[in-house]
């Protein structure tokens, strides 16, 4: 099924290829993703905004950005008579945050480059829909969670040991393969099924942190019905 997805989002970024081709015919530039070196990543970030500034040169395809802790890839650059403008495809029929953080990214880095971009950046969806979002409505959210990732990795690079679980100064999905063994030697609320977020902050408020404390618990818990 995952190879399957990956064909038909290769398929429908084709298409959108296609299309941007026949509107600028002989004026698309393409690069070849990097190596994952700074060497690398820099000589195509290069490369990117030299191209940019180019006449001739109205679509730039999968154009990397790398600006040191970042690294992207977007799917299309396009001129505009208001500036450069970000387009990426997505499979998915909606819009999603990621998506939108993205192309907010990939809007930015242009930016601090000097390069003008247009006053929205585009998310084509799987339907075929065009979708432009305002960089003045995506770009602060970007750069402020950008910030926290930031804050969040000086952090563990300065810190004398692992992050820990249940360290409160971090977020945890609690499902993925790097916190399912912690949540396992834990012996994490989260084992229960259909345990919801809410209701396990408000029993481990309560002292409930493990499936062991539960199953003994008669007390009621606040905010938790008696039937949850």
């Amino acid at each position: 099924m995952a190879d399957r997805i990956i064909a038909l989002g290769n398929e429908h970024e084709q298409v959108e290829l296609r299309r941007l081709v026949e509107a600028h015919r002989g004026r698309i530039v393409q690069f070849e993703r990097p190596g994952y070196t700074r060497d690398e990543l820099e000589r195509a970030h290069g490369q990117t905004v030299a191209a940019l500034s180019t006449p001739d040169t109205e679509v730039v395809y999968q154009a990397t950005f790398f600006d040191g802790g970042l690294v992207g890839h977007a799917d299309f650059l396009e001129r505009t008579e208001d500036g450069w403008l970000v387009s990426d495809t997505k499979l998915a029929r909606t819009e999603s945050v990621p998506a939108l953080l993205q192309i907010a990214a990939y809007a930015a880095m242009l930016g601090t480059a000097g390069v003008p971009t247009a006053p929205v950046a585009r998310l084509v969806v799987g339907s075929g829909d065009v979708r432009d979002f305002a960089l003045d409505d995506i770009v602060p959210v970007y750069l402020s969670r950008r910030a926290r990732l930031d804050a969040i990795l000086a952090d563990h690079r300065t810190a004398d040991a692992a992050a820990r679980w249940g360290d409160p100064r971090w977020l945890a999905c609690g499902r993925c393969e790097v916190c399912e063994p912690e949540v396992e030697a834990a012996r994490d609320l989260l084992l229960v099924a259909s345990m919801r977020g809410p209701t396990r902050r408000r029993l481990r408020d309560a002292g409930v942190t493990t499936i062991e404390q539960l199953a003994v618990r008669t007390d009621p818990v606040p905010e938790v019905r008696s039937s949850t």
